[in-house]
């Protein structure tokens, strides 16, 4: 009667640790998978700004490329299109080399799904910012955003 008892206890403890190393085993699988696996397509732009922007001061504004779950798809170069709305002091700018071209639209290129432009205005305002998707890949959703210069937030 012994015997079978504790045949029976190591059976269920070898058991409980095969079932034990089974799910450590599962779990350390789905952890070393990388997102890398799961391709990542780009559906929308967005504009990443600064939550202020001082009057006269001039800022950086990125401009990426992300899919619905808002990563971004490294392999995208499509042409875009970024213009400030009408009647606005503001501009913006995009280094090439050493030199920074300023204008209220410009056309760039995404390098790795971003760029960076550069934004300034020399007067208290609320300026509307738009970039459209030109051509590429596929179609990206546009965005706008407004941008408050001189106002604390």
């Amino acid at each position: 009667m012994k015997s079978i008892r504790k045949s029976e206890e190591a059976t269920r403890a070898i058991l409980a640790t095969l079932l034990l190393l089974g799910i450590f085993s599962v779990s350390v699988y789905y952890g070393l998978t990388t997102p890398e696996d799961i391709p990542i397509e780009a559906s929308k732009l967005i504009i990443v700004k600064p939550s202020e922007i001082s009057i006269g001061n001039e800022v950086e504004l990125t401009i990426k490329a992300i899919s619905d779950e808002g990563l971004l798809d490294t392999k995208r170069d499509d042409l875009i299109k970024i213009y400030l709305e009408p009647n606005s002091h503001a501009q913006i700018g995009y280094s090439e080399t050493s030199k920074i071209i300023w204008a209220d639209s410009l056309s760039v290129r995404l390098e790795d799904s971003l760029t960076k432009i550069k934004f300034i205005d020399p007067d208290f305002e609320r300026i509307r910012i738009s970039v459209e998707w030109i051509e590429g890949k596929s179609q990206l959703n546009s965005v706008e955003v407004q941008l408050y210069v001189g106002y604390r937030v």
